[in-house]
């Protein structure tokens, strides 16, 4: 397997500095629920990129006990989300209680991969099996350093000749209300190693299929809360003549938050999150 083949450092790179500018209750199986305690993975590069991972931004809000989801429109390069706009507008406000509210639904990222779980501290029937992982910025952190290290390297997603990534998750000191990931560590061990790069990959699951992209409309009737001045509407296209093609339905889920699985970091990012809808604003 040359790992070279399927790994970009350069559009990985692409990816990175793109995003500088810029999880609840598991609703699909095909995802890996990071579990307390000590568990091992192996990430894995994606056929349909050469990034390994993709970058979903979203809005959450827990409205008397309702947990609300919304995939942000920056998830698929638009800068038009009335969310971030509304959620921005509200951040500036000079009342505290609007202020709060618009920094709840800020847009957050999570980073979507595949991975090869060794060993599950919890469900060891999952061992041995391909997973989808999502995790936020800390643990996000981690996986680039160590792929830019001279140590690991692109061997971070080798799942043949690699290295085990060993999660330990437990609860924070400071704040228990979020889990603690300073002791997860990339090493090389034996065990778990796959025998050979075709015995999973045709197993390896397209990221690209989860993420439903929901319209300006829809957003806004999911978060109509909060008060947005006017609807939005698509302005019309001069109607044309076409051949009516046949459309393949792709399976979508919305890839929802892991509510107990968002790091401090997350939270505390949220003044660079509202920076970065301000850029974005600016550019309209």
């Amino acid at each position: 397997m040359d790992i070279n083949s399927l790994v970009s450092r350069e559009d990985i790179q692409k990816e990175v500095d793109k995003n500088k500018k810029g999880g609840g209750e598991m609703v699909d199986s095909r995802f890996w629920r990071i579990p307390d305690g000590k568990s091992a993975i192996r990430l894995l590069p994606r056929l349909e990129s050469r990034v390994p991972w993709r970058t979903v931004y979203s809005h959450r809000y827990n409205k008397s006990g309702e947990k609300l989801f919304g995939t942000c429109l920056a998830t698929f390069n638009k800068k038009d989300c009335p969310v971030c706009k509304k959620s921005w507008k509200m951040w500036e406000s000079e009342d505290k209680s609007t202020k709060d509210l618009g920094y709840q639904v800020r847009k957050t990222p999570r980073y979507i991969m595949n991975c090869y779980v060794v060993s599950d501290a919890e469900k060891p029937e999952n061992n041995g099996t391909i997973k989808i992982l999502s995790v936020g910025k800390k643990l996000f952190e981690l996986i680039l350093e160590n792929y830019n290290s001279e140590d690991v390297g692109p061997a971070v997603f080798d799942a043949t000749n690699g290295f085990d990534f060993e999660i330990n998750r437990k609860k924070s000191g400071d704040n228990p209300d979020y889990p603690d990931y300073s002791s997860s560590r990339f090493t090389h061990k034996k065990y778990g190693v796959v025998k050979t790069w075709s015995a999973i990959e045709d197993k390896l699951i397209n990221i690209d299929e989860l993420t439903k992209e929901e319209s300006a409309e829809d957003l806004m009737k999911k978060f109509s809360f909060l008060g947005f001045d006017a609807p939005m509407t698509t302005p019309k296209a001069e109607p044309k003549k076409t051949v009516e093609k046949v459309q393949v339905k792709k399976e979508e889920i919305v890839i929802d938050e892991i509510e107990d699985d968002v790091d401090k970091e997350d939270v505390d990012k949220g003044l660079d999150d509202f920076k970065d809808i301000e850029d974005e604003l600016d550019a309209l």
